[in-house]
């Protein structure tokens, strides 16, 4: 993210989104540009967690791909309980090495959600008074159905978001998903090993339920 607003955009998304954590909860930040690095190792403490966003300043190409593979290995290996990744980015990926089937297959195999927060100019913004209605180039739409897919396939949510009103809708409705997450299993049946849906529905009036979308069985 090479322009300035969309820095500070994403450092007030992150801090909004760490005040709707519950004390109790844990955080590590992590950097990426071509290369993934640790900036906070998780903790509760909410000031270590600040000064290390406020560290991380944008610099040349980005590896998103490889930084959502190794931030789901990282956080996989952190204890139990509920668990997500979260990413604010300007969702436009330059130089992974791993391609986003290879991270989504890896991700869902973990049972991590994948939160995606896409920081972008107003000018690129349908949501934005200031949306220039130009048609996405290529490469910027590749990133956003990627986003999307990563959401989708893992139980997450794809966000993009220019101001902030919807920086705060989008931080407000990561932390309530958070909040009332659950964990559900299961003795899955025999058969091939290939994808395989999953759907939950409650049977409770007004109640919205979003999962995973399916799951590849052991091989």
């Amino acid at each position: 993210m090479g322009e300035e607003h969309k820095v500070a955009n994403a450092r007030w998304a992150a801090a909004r989104l760490l005040e709707e954590l519950s004390p109790e909860d844990q955080v590590a930040v992590a950097g990426f540009d071509s290369r993934y690095w640790g900036v906070v190792a998780f903790t509760g403490d909410r000031e270590a967690v600040r000064r290390g966003i406020e560290t991380i300043t944008p610099f040349g190409s980005t590896a998103l791909n490889d930084a959502l593979d190794q931030a789901a290995r990282d956080i996989a290996s952190h204890g139990e309980g509920r668990r997500a990744i979260v990413v604010l980015t300007d969702g436009v990926d330059t130089s992974s090495q791993k391609t986003p089937e290879e991270v989504i297959a890896r991700s869902s195999a973990l049972d991590v959600p994948i939160y995606s927060v896409s920081v972008v100019s107003p000018l690129d913004d349908p949501g934005s008074d200031s949306f220039l209605g130009k048609k996405e180039s290529g490469e910027a739409a590749a990133a956003t159905e990627t986003l999307a897919r990563y959401a989708a396939l893992s139980g997450g949510s794809a966000f993009r978001v220019s101001n902030p009103a919807a920086l705060r809708f989008a931080a407000d409705r990561i932390a309530g998903e958070l909040k009332h997450q659950y964990r559900l299993g299961w003795d899955a049946p025999t058969g091939p090993s290939r994808f395989r849906r999953v759907v939950v529905r409650s049977t409770r009036k007004g109640v919205a339920v979003r999962t995973r979308s399916g799951y590849l069985p052991p091989s």
